[in-house]
């Protein structure tokens, strides 16, 4: 090979050097503009002529999709459109305060939700403050939270159902966040959890759930049962798994007994309420009301009826 290939020829190098560098030259000299000696009164050379712009061709259209498609962007002229606007929602209630304080238009959290914001208040001030200023943003459809863990997420996709938001997590473990997007029926809820909180007293008596049984207390299928205990261990009171003290009841004060055990009830006065022996219902009068349509029937014979002769002979 490198007896066929040639060395260059320096005389040859610099001789295209050289006329590489005479059409560069040449070039360069036909982009001056040079003086019009027909304007006279003219000092300033003429300013070069626009070139036409000619429309973009299909094929850079379809690289422009493709590319917006990409990345997710749409053209200027949508982006700056005005009729995108119209994304903003309420972020204020005006409730009138009845007798009752209007329950029936307040927000009633759960108190398992309750608990966790008590233990998350600095994320649900954040969570909050971000949501107010979503809700209030006009042109904003949808906005995506930090990366958070497990249990708050669960939490943030729970009080998110108070605001109409719809809410789902993207991404793996580590990296996982929650997008947000507004609906048609989206508000501000009223009250806001972290005031709603402040005013929590812990949960109703009876809304605890029982507690989770331990490796102690559950018995497995193979294990043999526990044994009785003896009638000399005292036995002990199983613990009040719903919320309320176990307290001993106060007997009721009852009058003495008036009429004898056994004893027939004594007759009704004129008039008190008396109860009709052919029908069940109450009588204020003391009268006796009139006896039903069938009353009798269980006391006397049915009378037998008078049949007239068949006419139509029996198959």
């Amino acid at each position: 090979i490198t007896n066929v290939v040639k060395k260059p020829d320096p005389a040859e190098v610099a001789r295209q050097k050289k006329a590489r560098e005479e059409a560069q030259r040449k070039a360069a000299m036909t982009q001056l503009n040079y003086f019009d000696p027909s304007t006279a009164n003219s000092t300033l050379l003429t300013a070069p002529t626009p070139m036409q712009r000619l429309p973009p061709s299909e094929a850079i259209l379809e690289r422009n999709r493709n590319l917006a498609m990409a990345l997710g962007v749409a053209p200027s002229t949508i982006r700056n459109d005005v009729s995108l606007t119209g994304w903003a929602r309420p972020t204020t209630v005006e409730i009138q305060l009845d007798q009752f304080g209007n329950e029936l238009n307040t927000a009633q959290y759960p108190d398992s939700l309750l608990a966790q914001a008590k233990e998350r208040m600095t994320e649900l001030l954040k969570v909050e403050k971000i949501w107010k200023k979503f809700l209030a943003d006009d042109r904003e459809a949808s906005c995506s939270l930090r990366p958070m863990d497990r249990p708050l997420r669960k939490f943030i996709h729970e009080y998110s159902d108070f605001w109409k938001l719809h809410t789902q997590s993207f991404d793996p473990e580590g990296k996982r966040y929650i997008h947000c997007g507004k609906l048609m029926d989206t508000a501000m809820p009223y009250p806001l959890l972290s005031e709603a909180v402040k005013k929590w007293r812990g949960p109703a008596p009876g809304s605890l759930l029982p507690p989770v049984p331990t490796q102690t207390t559950m018995q497995l299928p193979n294990q043999p049962q526990a044994k009785p205990q003896s009638q000399s261990q005292p036995q002990t009171q199983p613990a009040n798994t719903e919320g309320w003290a176990t307290e001993q009841r106060v007997p009721l004060k009852l009058t003495p007994r008036t009429i004898a055990e056994g004893a027939p009830p004594p007759p009704p006065s004129s008039g008190g309420m008396t109860r009709s022996s052919s029908t069940p219902f109450l009588s204020m009068t003391g009268e006796k009301p009139p006896p039903p349509r069938f009353a009798d029937l269980h006391e006397k014979e049915r009378p037998k009826l008078q049949l007239a002769p068949r006419t139509i002979p029996v198959e």
